[in-house]
């Protein structure tokens, strides 16, 4: 099968990516700086949002990068390249911040959902199925903007504050589970929306308490009453009311559709330092499939 790669260089493909070539897939991947070409793995020094790149042939298209340069490069690829299977990865947030108190994460729920209506028509459009993984809160390279920020915070502060409320269920998903998923889909027939998350389901302060107990020294986790929570963080600006009652709010989804169809399997959350090392990934990439051709 040939693919082509959006977002290789990210944290899903910093896994993905070697996997594909395990497999033995050809791989054509897209990215804005030049990087030495491998065996089976074909560098295209481009943006995402340029015209879609010359292929001879397309099989699928597998994106961890922005939706909103899919459509794009669906039609391109469909009439060029004879593509016909997409998975793309979107957010659950498209889903969980819909009825959110926060009108910013409200209108943030509308955007998601309007960007995978605009890849589904553009691949009804041409006869392309087309599946959306959405992941829950990702970890495991260091590099996402939730789990490993708030390690980052804490690290620099060494004093993390939550309120008592702070007890809504997260379901965290490594990285590398995220990948194997996708490589599955890319060999099945399924399409729609998937939600795909880690197998455990635990209180928002017990994720924290499991993060920053990655963070080598003593650092501090101090739960207070939500009025005095507020009152601490207003002069920061940091959190608005809305998603500080989010906290408390479980936001779990059901992942027996996805394990059906593609025998998903996540792991527990149950991080190390490593998880949080972006160096963790290099050195995933530098195995025996990544060697340059």
């Amino acid at each position: 099968m040939n693919v082509l790669m959006l977002g290789a260089s990210g944290q899903i493909g910093d896994f993905l990516l070697p996997k594909l070539l395990e497999r033995g897939f050809a791989v054509s991947a897209i990215s804005r700086t030049a990087r030495v070409p491998a065996s089976g793995l074909r560098w295209i020094k481009q943006d995402a949002y340029a015209a879609p790149p010359l292929l001879h042939a397309c099989d699928a298209l597998v994106s961890a990068g922005p939706l909103d340069a899919l459509p794009a490069l669906i039609a391109g690829l469909a009439r060029g390249a004879g593509l016909r299977r997409v998975v793309a990865f979107g957010s659950m947030s498209a889903e969980a911040k819909k009825k959110s108190p926060c009108a910013l994460e409200r209108e943030q729920a509308e955007h998601l959902a309007k960007l995978e209506d605009n890849v589904f028509s553009a691949a009804a459009a041409h006869g392309v199925c087309a599946l959306i993984l959405r992941p829950t809160l990702i970890y495991g390279c260091g590099r996402d903007l939730n789990v490993s920020r708030l390690r980052r915070l804490a690290r620099h502060t060494r004093l993390v504050l939550l309120p008592r409320s702070a007890i809504g269920l997260r379901q965290p998903v490594h990285a590398q589970d995220l990948a194997m998923a996708a490589l599955t889909a890319l060999t099945t027939g399924c399409s729609g929306t998937l939600a795909l998350a880690g197998a455990e389901a635990l209180a928002y302060d017990e994720m924290v308490a499991r993060v920053i107990s990655t963070i080598p020294g003593w650092v501090g986790l101090v739960r207070m009453p939500d009025v005095w929570f507020r009152s601490v963080m207003r002069p920061f600006g940091a959190l608005e009311l809305g998603q500080i009652e989010r906290l408390g709010s479980d936001q779990c989804v059901d992942l027996a559709p996805a394990r059906l169809a593609l025998n998903f399997s996540a792991r527990p959350f149950a991080p190390t330092v490593q998880d949080f090392e972006p160096a963790h990934c290099l050195r995933a990439r530098s195995g025996s499939t990544l060697q340059p051709s």
